[in-house]
């Protein structure tokens, strides 16, 4: 069994709702955060596609900000592909404030509750360092879910 045999659907559209939140800066000024997403996935046959696009406002206390990520996957007997890419835009009016992130990674599926994988990524901050400054990284691992 493959991870695209289990979707018998091909088409998946989810509205994330709406969500109101404190954040730490946001309770100084007597005020709620929130987000709302949309997001979508396609399959058909060993291919998946899929993405988001959220828009959370205040969830920094500096303003709204739209956030995008786009994703794909090929399945191959026990193996699974993945390339995603996603941009974060500016928070509000500050300037160079967003980021942009990519990933590719595969996965070897075990059984249908362990899987083998190995991933890098790269994230792109922009001037304002809001998210820690650029970052490169290698990872594996095993997962198993109980």
């Amino acid at each position: 069994s493959t991870a695209h045999d289990s979707c018998r659907r091909p088409l998946k559209i989810i509205v994330a709702g709406h969500n109101k939140f404190l954040s730490a800066t946001s309770i100084a000024k007597n005020d709620k955060a929130s987000q709302v997403a949309l997001r979508a996935m396609y399959t058909l046959g060993p291919f998946t596609l899929g993405g988001y696009y959220q828009r959370d406002q205040d969830a920094r206390a500096n303003g709204n900000r739209d956030n995008l990520r786009l994703a794909a996957m090929y399945a191959m007997g026990g193996w699974e592909f993945h390339l995603n890419a996603g941009v974060a835009g500016n928070t509000g009016h500050l300037a160079q404030s967003g980021a942009r992130q990519y990933t590719l990674a595969t996965n070897y599926n075990l059984s249908k509750r362990t899987k083998v994988y190995a991933l890098a990524t790269r994230l792109d901050d922009q001037a304002a360092r809001l998210y820690g400054g650029d970052v490169s990284a290698l990872a594996v691992g095993v997962r198993h879910n109980f």
